[in-house]
Order: structure tokens, then C-alpha cells, then sequence
């Protein structure tokens, strides 16, 4: 099983999926997360580290046999074209894959943080 978590920050989660069999690709834009997450857990077996913004960043480097699962931890609410991104992610998703959307609690978002934008409650994708 293959998943990629984007907005991966200091890599719990991608430990946790590890160790669950998943082999994990591991991305961030934050240059400074993917330090802070080889250093925390250097040790992590199956787990490839990559500098990637999902919304900006050519995503040549995700696995062009596509994934298992794709996680957005604490991502989706700070995406400006969220619309287009799902429908690229959705283009990597492996037959019966999953892609699962983690938000962060909106009590805890500074107001300068969110999006104001309204989202469509329903996607379809091919």
C-alpha cells in the first residue's frame, strides 16, 4: 500500500501509516518541516521525505503509479485553488484508493489564516 500525505510537517502521521504497512511519500513546502522530521524520525522505514507544495509545485516528483491513499492534514483549508488540486489528487488515486481530508479546528485558525471562499459541497471526479 502507498500513500502520500501532503502538508506531512514533522511526519507523526507518516510514521503512524508506516506502521500500519503503508509505504509513505512525505510532502511539505515548509523547507523547515522536513528537517525537523528526518531529524524526529530519521529512522522511519518507508517513509521518502519530499519538499512540495501541492497547489504551486510540479508534482513530477509524486509516484506516477498513483496511491493507495492520500491524506491532506491540516492543508485543505489553506488552499486557494482547492477545486483543482482534488481533481489532480483524485488523477493519482489507485482504483478503490481513498482520499481523506484532515481540517483543522476552526476556534484554533488565526482569522488571517482562513479562507473566506466557499467551497461546493459535492465533486464529482472521472
Amino acid at each position: 500500500m502507498v500513500d502520500v500525505e501532503l502538508g506531512c510537517g514533522t511526519g507523526e502521521l507518516a510514521v503512524f501509516l508506516t506502521e500500519l504497512g503503508y509505504t509513505v511519500d512525505a510532502a511539505d513546502f515548509a523547507e523547515g518541516a522536513l528537517p525537523r522530521a528526518q531529524k524526529e524520525r530519521g529512522g522511519a522505514e518507508r517513509v521518502r521525505w519530499l519538499c512540495l507544495g501541492i497547489e504551486h509545485d510540479d508534482p513530477a516528483e509524486l509516484s506516477d503509479d498513483g496511491y493507495d491513499l492520500i491524506t491532506l492534514r491540516l492543508v485543505f483549508p489553506f488552499l486557494h485553488d482547492r477545486t483543482r488540486v482534488l481533481h489532480s489528487l483524485a488523477a493519482r488515486l489507485r482504483a478503490g484508493g481513498a482520499l481523506v481530508v484532515i481540517t483543522p479546528v476552526v476556534a484554533t485558525t488565526p482569522e488571517e489564516r482562513r479562507q473566506t471562499r466557499t467551497w461546493p459541497h459535492c465533486c464529482r471526479w472521472p
